[in-house]
């Protein structure tokens, strides 16, 4: 039999004993715990932001604008090749028609507005060429071969303003001193080619516009990179005229009666502000004939119009329909 004090403190080691199992029964085990925290961890929390919608992202918006500023570029292109095919097919309509004779007295917004690309025969000879009414245009380059446009004023036989014509190329070694960088000192081989009165086969071009990849013209100098119809006009109403009809250009009298009309104002030396083209009409055997003589050979009775706006659609279209893939790829993955 136990003592009496015994007996409580027994029933309250083994009531301790019974309360520290339950606890340690209660606490989950080790992975379970490890398991929790994990997942814990891997939950995002609210108030992480969400990823940004593709319309929210600058390089999204950007890649998205591309395939439509492209298509757009390519259907102007369309349109352009549709008007510059009506454009090529009213300038061959015009060369078709029988040439035209200029009158004395022109009017010239009526001659550049309703007869451009239209052929003309012109009565007239070319000046002997020298330095005051030769110019060379250029450099050029005709089938591999550098030369020079040569530029000179014809005087109608017909009378009226002087018409400044482009003759047609000339190649540089057959220009007599074109190794000197004086250009004032350069002539024409053949001075032979024009002196006749015609008539001369000319045709009035579009007037063309001098990009900003061409150098200014220095006329003081006889350097001509375009043709600048106002420079030209002024640059050949300071120059010599040719020998009256009945004349040749060694009389020594050759041109005074001109002259003195012009001094006593009852014959101004005028120029049309007007460049027409002389057309040559010979085969490729001619054309070489000319070039070896050192003669001017003029231009085809062709449109001379560069079309690429096709090549230029497809280009357009093409980047269109690549950076469209682009962007479908792009948003089919997803932020990452």
């Amino acid at each position: 039999m136990l003592a009496p004090g015994l007996a409580p403190r027994v029933r309250f080691g083994l009531q301790g004993s019974i309360a520290r199992s339950q606890t340690i029964a209660l606490r989950p085990p080790p992975h379970l715990i490890l398991r929790h925290y994990v997942s814990s961890a891997s939950q995002p929390s609210a108030s992480a932001s969400a990823p940004p919608k593709w319309y929210q992202r600058p390089l999204t918006l950007l890649l998205a604008f591309v395939p439509v500023f492209t298509f757009g570029l390519g259907v102007w292109q369309i349109k352009r090749l549709r008007w510059k095919l009506d454009l090529i097919d009213e300038l061959e309509d015009k060369l078709k028609r029988e040439p035209l004779e200029l009158p004395r007295n022109v009017d010239l917004d009526v001659l550049l507005g309703h007869y451009t690309n239209r052929l003309f025969n012109i009565h007239g000879k070319f000046p002997a060429p020298d330095a005051s009414n030769s110019i060379f245009l250029g450099p050029r380059v005709r089938e591999g071969q550098m030369g020079y446009h040569v530029v000179q004023p014809l005087s109608r036989r017909s009378g009226g303003a002087d018409v400044v014509v482009d003759r047609g190329f000339v190649a540089k070694d057959k220009i007599l001193n074109s190794s000197s960088n004086d250009v004032s000192q350069w002539k024409l081989s053949d001075t032979s080619a024009g002196t006749s009165t015609g008539p001369h086969l000319l045709l009035l071009p579009r007037e063309k516009q001098r990009n900003s990849f061409t150098p200014q013209n220095d006329p003081s100098k006889h350097i001509w990179y375009f043709a600048d119809v106002r420079e030209l006009k002024s640059f050949f109403e300071g120059g010599s005229r040719p020998a009256e009809e009945g004349e040749d250009d060694f009389t020594p009298s050759a041109g005074v009666g001109r002259s003195v009309k012009e001094m006593l104002g009852l014959e101004k030396n005028e120029v049309m502000p007007v460049l027409m083209e002389e057309i040559f009409e010979g085969n490729a055997y001619e054309a070489s004939q000319l070039l070896e003589k050192g003669q001017p050979i003029g231009r085809p009775a062709t449109v001379e119009l560069r079309n690429q706006h096709a090549v230029y659609a497809a280009t357009w279209f093409s980047l269109s329909g690549a950076t469209s893939v682009m962007l479908a790829l792009l948003l089919r993955k997803g932020p990452r």
